[in-house]
């Protein structure tokens, strides 16, 4: 009997590309959907649905992460960076069928992108989504995009340590 032969390269690629977009298109798809609903039932400073933890404020943030100030060329050059080194991180060392990684490096990318698209297109970044922590402290506002690269790096942190332990384990049992 023979041992099945491996994959072609080619195919494994074609999956990953596949994979990768399908949740850079989700994530992208859900962020400007969003921010259009935002753009066209809210004006500038409105907010609606406030329990007191939650509210939805539409805000234009020129700024960067967080409300950080700094030259809006600087978080072009930064998410165009970001882009490039995640999608150059997938092809490099996550393995074909690495879901958790896929869906991670996915909404990284597509939250990256989600942002990218406002700062071209409007000159600034639509946030929307409003948390009251306690007293008087509010989160900064922020968007799903915003969501989608948090939760997405999250998700790598945790998959890139998982394996870093995973390999360390297999090190240490090796003879």
């Amino acid at each position: 009997m023979s041992e099945p032969q491996p994959e072609p390269a080619y195919r494994s690629w074609r999956r990953k590309i596949i994979a990768l977009s399908l949740c850079i298109g989700l994530v992208l798809v859900l962020d400007q959907l969003s921010k259009f609903l935002v753009r066209t039932n809210l004006y500038l400073g409105q907010s609606v649905l406030s329990n007191g933890f939650l509210s939805f404020q539409r805000v234009h943030n020129p700024g960067g992460v967080w409300g950080l100030d700094a030259p809006p060329i600087l978080w072009l050059v930064l998410s165009i960076v970001v882009l490039i080194f995640t999608i150059w991180f997938y092809f490099q060392y996550v393995p074909t069928g690495q879901i958790l990684a896929t869906i991670s490096i996915g909404t990284v990318l597509g939250g990256t992108m989600g942002n990218l698209i406002d700062r071209l297109w409007h000159g600034y970044v639509i946030d929307f989504i409003s948390i009251r922590l306690c007293l008087n402290y509010h989160w900064p506002t922020f968007n799903l995009a915003d969501c989608g690269i948090v939760v997405g790096a999250i998700g790598l942190a945790y998959y890139m340590l998982r394996t870093t332990f995973r390999d360390q384990q297999q090190d240490i049992q090796a003879p």
